[in-house]
């Protein structure tokens, strides 16, 4: 069974993802797929084509700070962005995600872009952590050490999740705690039969 795990930016979904890691559930992250899509000697040499040596680090490698500040103000670049790294990004996800499913049965894929990647058929069952806008930019300022402006841009670039709840078999309303959110992740995953 492949389920995906999404929501928006600061909206709890990635620490849905960690609890039920720490259940026994195999968990693909998105984010690390990402991670691993830019380390792609293909997907860097795009990169730096389209945007120029100053997306890279000291290293030489891509930051994705300096990158991330740059598709977040302008639309343009984040479609030629997407153009760039998703056919390698899906191409390891799918990968990742069929070897997992073979070896337990059940995967859950932690991506917040899901539906904007159009993966969403991709998927058994959709779940969807929701979260009020402004404890997601408060809990995004505070992880990612980011300005509350260019926390706004990021959610700006991404679907609204009222739209994903909309589309999704099951909507977690993180309000509360962080055991509270536990706890309905539990009661999705028992309706689960998981």
């Amino acid at each position: 069974m492949r389920i995906g795990l999404t929501g928006g930016l600061g909206s709890g979904a990635t620490e849905a993802a960690r609890y039920l890691e720490s259940k026994g559930y195999h968990i693909v992250s998105g984010d690390k797929i990402g991670h691993k899509t830019l380390l792609s000697p293909s997907v860097k040499s795009a990169l730096v084509k389209r945007f120029g040596e100053g997306i890279l680090s000291s290293a030489g490698e891509i930051d994705r700070r300096k990158l991330g500040e740059i598709v977040f103000s302008d639309d343009q670049a984040r479609v030629d962005l997407n153009h760039i790294i998703h056919p390698v990004l899906l191409q390891y996800l799918r990968r990742e995600v069929t070897r997992s499913e073979a070896e337990k049965g059940v995967v859950i894929v932690d991506a917040a872009l899901i539906y904007e990647w159009a993966l969403q058929s991709y998927f058994d069952v959709m779940i969807v952590v929701n979260a009020p806008l402004q404890d997601r930019i408060a809990r995004a300022v505070a992880r990612d050490n980011l300005t509350e402006d260019l926390i706004r841009q990021r959610i700006a670039a991404q679907m609204p999740l009222e739209d994903k709840a909309k589309l999704a078999d099951y909507v977690i309303d993180n309000l509360g705690s962080i055991p509270q959110l536990h706890e309905k992740v539990d009661r999705i995953m028992q309706a689960l039969l998981l």
